[in-house]
């Protein structure tokens, strides 16, 4: 046995130091330039250690193995590396990858539809598969029966702290693990080489001091597994940041808005420009001149941020975006503990836990809307004010809304996961056997305005004078109205993944030199979901239920060649609910000579339906309702074919009568189904320099879609099926009897398809110098396809460089990171550039400025938007390092977009954070 050698500080600093000169000589003999002569290091100490290199696990392998191996396309983001580029969270990690785009941002976390953020591989979010060490974590806690999917990771729930590295395969594997990994994994690692204690601190001031945030870490770990036989570790993690309001950042905020297309100047309104304003519009039809009258209105402009109202004298519009959130106000607690302990035999028993809270509230949910008629009475509210602008009080009507800060929404997040396990090797058969289970839980609140207390009550009067006056703080119906706020719980859901995985790989004979390398494993999974709807929601239908899947896999790894390695794959899935699917892929390297290689995949992959999807409720919910129903002989032939509800004379189509959308979960869903495959070329001239391509496509069948209810009114005897009663009686006074309305009855089935495909380029390159190292870098994804169908007998629609109102997305055609670095002994700098291309803006209604005529401008061109990020670290001892830098250094503000990812800002795109402007760091991390 031979003795260990332990190092003083000083020692350790001459061995790195002997280790870069050595380095740095190397490099210096291969130019061809002369060399420089370095004092001998004499080591006073005994010898190290002997140690066998650890065998590795790679994301997108069961295979245990010696090396890692280049057939995947894997891309390691290491925790030095998301520290240089000025990363708090591991959603700002993972969604800064140019190949990840189109996930839920923090803008979006605070929506309805929103409440987390995602990752998402090429645009595909629900084909993205987010690990934590290679297992799953439980989906959101809120899934939907029917509509949008909901069944993805929180990144939000991840502590920053404990991450090593982040492992990204952007190729389909669900030939190892199962569902969601159509467009591939991302899996991230956590730290297993810390010792004693470790403090952080970090804060970020985007321009003006508004969403300031902080985050601090403490981090412990004690023991070394293959010296000490443990190693344990602990990490907590706080962070705050504050809201960011949209009236902070006006470019995303904006009612009105002028602009040119096509050599003509053109204006248009934000939806958020409500007629409905505080002060109180007053308006009577039958006036002379389309006159209104607000207090807002004073010679002949409006004032108070009011926008005029068109061919109407006197009124005014309020935009209500600026009394909204931008970024929701959120705290998060997150802890995360590991370890392992080494046992007899070889084997090593490990554990880790994770548990994170997060509280999220964000101002975006209006105030209510109450309207209609004005008395015309002496002394009634607005009856003098008509009179003297010319109205008419008997013929009049009132529009009012609270202008004041939007009401807020809350959301209260849990998530935890606990594993346990036992790995080593037998015979050499290296096993891994583990068991974990998962929760994620959700609680949706909202504040609640009651605005009947004080008297606001459609179809009466207006109670007050003072809704006719600005509500600022010397109305007393301004802290009247706030008064009037009340939280409730609108939904709360949990979802809980309990699973056992086998896992056992061993090299089985050897060629050209080269092991032959065999994997297995077993997956028993049992997922469960519980949602509910309370207090304010307590008349939607909530729901229950669970499920369980047993899974197969196995992975050869064949040396065909001493330089050409073959892997297949294959798995099978068995599903309780919605049945069975086996996937299969092949993937090879082949290293043409020291510098060229190819590598190149196929597969086949599936996603599962959620568990709530496949459910059938007992009776249909509003999904949402239409306007402009149009009573065609087809749709009154349906009409008179459906049965009544009882009590009901018959079903009506009423014309240009709205029409209800009522919904439900599908048991017949199947898994969606795709293909993909990839094909790539590395070149490596040398050890400081490296580029790689690779050129992918994945091709969907049986994607989920809804019906679409534009189709089934178009051809009404061909979806018969898709009508339906609607449940809610109509009284008819004439004739004293009930009757039903017509309704549209759509579901989630497998009717869709869509293909992306692009190609992804990584460049690096570093060059010793005499100020130090320099690095150089590209990371760029080129997308040559994005488009999807709704069913089978519906048009290709793409969304490529374009807004598509079919995904209601754009996916740009190139996005970018171009990154300059200068690493010296005690300071590192990085300058980013990140680019995404321009696209096709969403379709738009405006006037035009000379002729005021209304026309649909089409085809925009939005332009590409650029930033540049600056970050520094600076090494104080060997102990200590300080970050610094700023994110879009030059403070370009996004340009002008009528879409938005969030769907709520207006004029600018929300996408990567391309409002929060100018955004300095400071950092420190210390050692002890």
């Amino acid at each position: 046995m031979k003795k260990s050698l332990t190092l003083k500080t000083p020692q350790r600093v001459s061995l790195l130091l002997v280790f870069a000169c050595a380095g740095s000589v190397a490099w210096a003999q291969n130019a061809a330039q002369p060399q420089t002569m370095y004092p001998p290091v004499q080591v006073v100490d005994s010898a190290l250690e002997y140690r066998q290199f650890e065998k590795v696990e790679i994301t997108g392998s069961s295979i245990v193995r010696k090396e890692q191996t280049q057939a995947l396309p894997v891309q390691v983001i290491t925790r030095q590396e998301m520290q240089k580029k000025g990363h708090l969270t591991v959603t700002e990690a993972v969604q800064s990858l140019s190949h990840v785009f189109n996930g839920l941002d923090l803008t979006q976390s605070g929506m309805i539809l929103g409440g987390f953020t995602s990752a998402a591989l090429h645009g595909m979010a629900s084909g993205t598969l987010v690990l934590l060490n290679g297992r799953r974590l439980a989906a959101y806690g809120i899934q939907h029966v029917s509509g949008k999917e909901m069944a993805h990771v929180d990144l939000e729930s991840l502590p920053m702290a404990a991450v090593d590295r982040i492992e990204v395969l952007t190729d389909g594997a669900s030939s190892l693990y199962g569902t969601d990994a159509i467009a591939g994994v991302i899996n991230i690692i956590t730290r297993v080489d810390r010792q004693g204690f470790e403090i952080t601190a970090d804060h970020s001031r985007p321009k003006g001091g508004v969403g300031d945030g902080w985050r601090s870490s403490l981090s412990w770990g004690q023991g070394q597994l293959h010296k000490d036989g443990f190693s344990w570790r602990v990490t907590a993690e706080i962070d705050a940041y504050d809201a960011m309001g949209m009236a902070d950042r006006a470019n995303g905020s904006q009612g009105r808005v002028f602009f040119e297309h096509e050599g003509k100047n053109y204006r248009t309104d934000s939806s958020k420009a409500s007629p409905f304003t505080a002060p109180a519009l007053l308006y009577s039809p039958t006036a002379s001149q389309n006159k209104m009258w607000s207090t807002l209105y004073a010679q002949g402009q409006c004032h108070g941020g009011g926008l005029s109202y068109d061919g109407f004298e006197g009124g005014c519009k309020v935009n209500l975006l600026p009394t909204y959130d931008l970024y929701p106000h959120r705290q998060n607690r997150k802890w995360h503990a590991s370890g392992e302990l080494r046992l007899s035999e070889g084997a090593t028993l490990f554990a880790e836990g994770l548990y994170s809270r997060q509280h999220i509230t964000v101002a975006n949910k209006d105030w209510s809307r109450i309207s209609g008629r004005t008395v015309n009475q002496d002394g009634a509210v607005g009856y003098a004010e008509m009179l003297a602008n010319g109205l008419l009080p008997g013929a009049g009507f009132y529009y009012f809304q609270p202008n004041l800060p939007a009401l807020q929404r809350s959301l209260d997040k849990s998530q935890w996961r606990g594993t346990l396990g036992i790995k080593g090797e037998i015979d050499q058969w290296n096993y891994q056997a583990q068991v974990y289970r998962a929760q994620s839980e959700v609680l949706k609140g909202a504040q609640y305005d009651d605005l009947a207390s004080l008297g606001f009550k459609n179809s009466s009067p207006l109670p007050s004078a003072w809704a006719l006056q600005p509500l600022d703080a010397k109305n007393p119906l301004t802290q009247q109205l706030l008064d009037t706020r009340q939280w409730q719980k609108d939904q709360e859901g949990q979802t809980q993944l309990t699973a056992l995985d086998l896992r056992a790989s061993k090299p089985v004979l050897e060629r050209h030199g080269k092991d032959v390398l065999l994997g297995m494993g077993l997956e028993v999974r049992q997922e469960k979901v519980n949602t509910r709807y309370v207090e304010a929601s307590a008349a939607m239908p909530g729901f229950k239920d669970q499920r369980h899947v047993m899974a197969a896999h196995t992975e050869l790894q064949v040396p065909l060649a001493p330089t050409w390695d073959l892997i297949a794959s294959l798995r099978h899935d068995h599903y309780s609910d919605v049945g069975a699917s086996t996937n299969g892929k092949l993937a090879s390297r082949w290293a043409l000579n020291s510098t060229w290689a190819v590598r190149g995949s196929w597969g086949t992959g599936f996603r599962a339906p959620s568990v709530g999807q496949t459910l059938n409720l007992p009776a249909p919910f509003l999904q949402t309702s239409l306007s402009g129903l149009r009573c065609t002989p087809d749709v009154l032939a349906v009409a008179n074919a459906l049965t009544p509800t009882a009590g009901s004379t018959g079903v009506a189509c009423r014309d240009n009568n709205f029409i209800r959308v009522y919904t439900n979960g599908n048991p017949d869903l199947k898994p969606e189904n795709s293909q993909q495959m990839s094909w790539g070329l590395a070149l490596t001239p040398s050890r400081n320099f490296s580029i790689s391509a690779d050129y992918w496509r994945v091709d969907i069948r049986n994607a989920l879609q809804f019906e679409s209810w534009a189709q089934a009114l178009a051809d009404p005897l061909q979806n018969t099926g898709q009508f339906m009663a609607d449940p809610n009686l109509v009284n008819n006074p004439s004739t004293n009897t009930r009757y039903n309305d017509l309704a549209l009855f759509l579901k989630m089935r497998n009717l869709g398809q869509s293909t992306k495909e692009g190609v992804d380029l990584d460049v690096r390159y570093r060059k010793p110098g005499d100020w130090g190292r320099w690095l150089l870098g590209v990371q760029a994804t080129y997308m040559i396809r994005s488009r999807e169908k709704t069913s089978p007998n519906a048009e290709w629609v793409s969304d490529l460089a374009a807004y598509s109102s079919s995904t209601n997305g754009v996916t740009p055609r190139w996005r970018s990171h171009w990154l300059l670095g200068l690493e010296q002994s005690d300071v590192q700098w990085q300058l980013v550039m990140r680019h995404t291309s321009g696209y096709k803006d969403k379709d738009i209604q405006a006037n035009r400025v000379d002729t005021g005529q209304r026309e649909t401008i089409q085809a925009r061109k939005v332009p590409s938007f650029v930033t540049f990020d600056l970050m520094g670290l600076y090494k104080w001892g060997a102990n200590t390092h300080i970050r610094a830098g700023v994110s879009n250094l030059t403070n370009r503000s996004a340009p002008l977009s009528f879409y938005s990812a969030n769907g709520l800002s207006w004029g600018a795109n929300s996408d990567a954070g391309n409002l929060i402007g100018r955004s300095w760091q400071l950092g420190v991390t210390h050692k002890f």
